[in-house]
């Protein structure tokens, strides 16, 4: 059996996509006010939020799972949050126009 490690009191996975989303909002906005970044879109901004949000959601379900010494639903978690990002990066309605 693998140690615990302790992770301090569980987190809110849904609490943490809010956060996520945005301090990820937040990021692209002060990049809105660099004049060298113009194409900065806000397709791009919304995308980059909503991805924000999923990755900090999957990293927080999966270190509450390892806290719990529940290695394998971590790494599904995980799992589910890269397959969260590939999904929002296909997105046809996020999709920039080149």
């Amino acid at each position: 059996m693998l140690p615990t490690l302790n992770t301090g009191t569980p987190r809110s996975a849904t609490g943490h996509f809010v956060s996520g989303s945005l301090t990820a909002a937040l990021l692209v906005g002060s990049m809105a006010w660099d004049k060298s970044s113009k194409k900065t879109t806000l397709k791009k901004g919304v995308k980059i939020a909503i991805e924000g949000g999923a990755a900090v959601a999957s990293a927080i379900a999966a270190t509450n799972y390892i806290g719990q010494g529940k290695y394998l639903n971590a790494v599904f978690s995980l799992a589910v949050g890269v397959s969260s990002l590939y999904l929002i990066e296909k997105l046809p309605l996020l999709k920039e126009n080149k």
